[in-house]
């Protein structure tokens, strides 16, 4: 089905949700490397991928709807010689992300 003239096409999955979900983690985690990706891309020590796995609409009423969008969000470290600190650090990281995300739950928005 062809766009109605005069309209625009906004990707709003990659803009308005994984992009800010990335620029949301950007902000507080300092260091790694922080993408949007399907599949496992860097083997950094340190890396979080953001991948977007789906959405729903869901009707409301006859003239409007609801879109929900799915953020999936995998942290990765990775090292040779695990001590009891990278684990240490691993879940205080695991835990500061889950935090952040808690603090952010919605991420909401009209267009």
């Amino acid at each position: 089905m062809a766009l109605v003239q005069g309209t625009t096409f906004d990707d709003v999955y990659w803009t308005n949700v994984l992009k800010k979900v990335q620029e949301i983690i950007i902000g507080d985690f300092t260091y790694g490397h922080v993408y949007i990706s399907p599949e496992i891309q860097h083997l950094d020590p340190f890396t979080i991928r953001i991948w977007g796995p789906g959405a729903t609409t869901e009707s409301l009423w006859s003239d409007k709807w609801h879109k929900t969008y799915q953020v999936d969000i995998n942290l990765y470290s990775i090292d040779k010689n695990p001590s009891e600190a990278v684990y240490k650090r691993f879940l205080n990281d695991s835990e500061r992300l889950y935090q952040l995300m808690f603090n952010n739950v919605n991420i909401s928005g009209t267009l």
